[in-house]
């Protein structure tokens, strides 16, 4: 079983992980819908795969990094599952709160010692 997909395999498997159906996808790609069916069916042979939410789950390990086993994802069931999502969604969450603090600091504030910062501005309402 391999686990390289191909460019367009992998486009038709982000428009599938983003809820799209088959003709909305076909539409995306611009191909016809038999074709990007006939994808979808080697996209799951090459995965080991047998269901969307188990693509959906590929798709997050490939973004964060994390080995994808199907027959261990199985195996664990839920427990596995969720602790994928946690593990995402808090990373998600992380960067979003360091984007946000970043875009609230001056240039200055950013790349100065944390001794020499400047106390935190406190918003009042």
């Amino acid at each position: 079983m391999r686990k390289d997909l191909s460019p367009t395999e992998l486009l038709i498997a982000e428009c599938y992980c983003r809820g799209l159906i088959d003709k909305e996808v076909a539409e995306a790609v611009g191909k016809p819908v038999w074709t990007v069916r006939t994808h979808k069916k080697h996209i799951y042979q090459k995965l080991g795969i047998s269901s969307m939410q188990e693509l959906v789950l590929w798709m997050v390990c490939r973004r964060i990094g994390k080995v994808w086993n199907a027959k261990e994802v199985r195996l664990k069931g839920l427990s596995a599952i969720l602790s994928i999502l946690l593990l995402a969604q808090s990373t998600l969450w992380i960067n979003a709160r360091i984007l946000m603090v970043r875009r609230r600091m001056s240039p200055i504030e950013r790349y100065a010692e944390p001794a020499e910062r400047p106390k935190a501005r406190v918003e009042s309402w």
